[in-house]
């Protein structure tokens, strides 16, 4: 899905077009325009959704830490065992 070269191309297409109905004496804002600029700001929502369902759902592009220290001192690892030696 090529939902960021979508979203570009619709900013890029609402600024052009707001930039004609400005330039131009006769034109105005119409609801097709308001209808175009309300899409395009869900469109950015869904872009906002999908990034953040493909980093905490899936970890893309996500570098995975290290093991860190549990509550009572000892670090965490994959297997359950700890790294210190009693």
């Amino acid at each position: 899905m090529e939902v960021g070269f979508t979203l570009i191309a619709a900013i890029i297409g609402l600024t052009v077009w707001r930039w004609a109905i400005y330039t131009q004496p006769g034109l105005f804002v119409s609801a097709i325009y308001l209808d175009v600029a309300i899409l395009t700001m869900a469109l950015a929502g869904f872009q906002g959704w999908l990034g953040a369902e493909l980093v905490y759902s899936y970890g893309v592009f996500v570098k995975r830490a290290g093991p860190t220290e549990g509550a009572n001192g000892e670090a965490d690892s994959k297997d359950g065992k700890s790294n210190h030696h009693h």
